[in-house]
């Protein structure tokens, strides 16, 4: 799930535009078609709210070659608590990365990457 939001972060999701082409490389790892489309929506979700209510100015690493953030790392463990069912810990990391106000809303935004068919993070 980081190296699609980095891709949709750093604005490098161009290639991943069109719904209809497989999950290759180009594709910024996104599942074909309508799970793609709802994955990319939901992190796209996330960063214009990591982007309008952060804490602070979020440190996201530009390729998937770069080990992850700090910012990355929080990002991370919100998803995977999610995917765990686990919203008491997502929201407790939560808190670190938005405003207080923002949390419900963040994590939200970030469920369909978590459950159901568009899902790029799995459970422990």
């Amino acid at each position: 799930m980081i190296d699609q939001f980095r891709a949709v972060w750093n604005g490098q999701c161009q290639k991943c535009q069109n719904p209809e082409q497989d999950n290759d490389a180009d594709s910024a790892g996104f599942p074909p078609r309508s799970q793609g489309r709802v994955a990319r929506w939901a992190l796209e979700r996330a960063a214009a709210i990591l982007q309008v209510s952060g804490r602070t100015q979020l440190r996201i690493a530009e390729n998937s070659s770069t080990s992850l953030t700090p910012h990355e790392r929080s990002l991370d463990l919100i998803a995977r608590s999610l995917a765990e069912g686990d919203r008491d810990t997502a929201q407790a990391h939560a808190q670190w990365l938005v405003k207080p106000e923002a949390i419900r809303p963040f994590l939200r935004a970030l469920e369909p990457v978590t459950h159901g068919p568009a899902r790029l993070v799995r459970a422990a």
